[in-house]
C-alpha cells in the first residue's frame, strides 16, 4: 500500500508542508550536492551487521529520534530527524549499497 506524502508534526496547508520539505532538501543538498525528486517512505538497510528499517513519522533505532523524510543521491541515502538533517547536522548516510528495500510515497518519481 502506496502513502500519500507528509512530514511528521507539519499538519499545516499543503504548500506550507512543501516550502518545510523544499528547506530540508536544500540544508540537505548544500551539503552533500544533487539530491534526487524520489520521496521514499521507508527504507531497510543492513549497517555493519544490523538490520535496520528507517520510516517517516517512526523512530529511528539509529538515533531514536522521528524520522522526518528520507533523501537520497546516486550513492547515499540521507534520513533526516530534527537534529540529523533538519534542524542541524548532517542526516543520518546509509550507501545505496547496504538498502535492501526501498518504499516510495504515492507518485514520487524514482528519481
Amino acid at each position: 500500500m502506496e502513502n500519500e506524502f507528509f512530514l511528521p508534526f507539519h499538519t499545516e496547508s499543503v504548500e506550507d508542508r512543501e516550502k518545510v520539505y523544499a528547506s530540508i532538501k536544500k540544508f540537505v543538498s548544500d551539503q552533500v550536492g544533487d539530491i534526487w525528486s524520489s520521496r521514499i517512505f521507508s527504507i531497510s538497510f543492513t549497517h555493519e551487521g544490523k538490520f535496520n528499517t528507517c520510516t517517516v513519522g517512526e523512530k529511528t533505532n539509529v538515533v531514536g529520534e522521528t524520522v522526518i523524510c528520507i533523501l537520497r543521491n546516486e550513492t547515499l541515502f540521507f534520513v533526516c530527524t530534527p537534529q540529523r538533517g533538519v534542524i542541524r547536522g548532517m542526516p543520518i548516510l546509509v550507501g545505496s549499497h547496504e538498502v535492501s528495500n526501498i518504499e516510495n510515497f504515492k507518485n514520487s518519481l524514482d528519481k
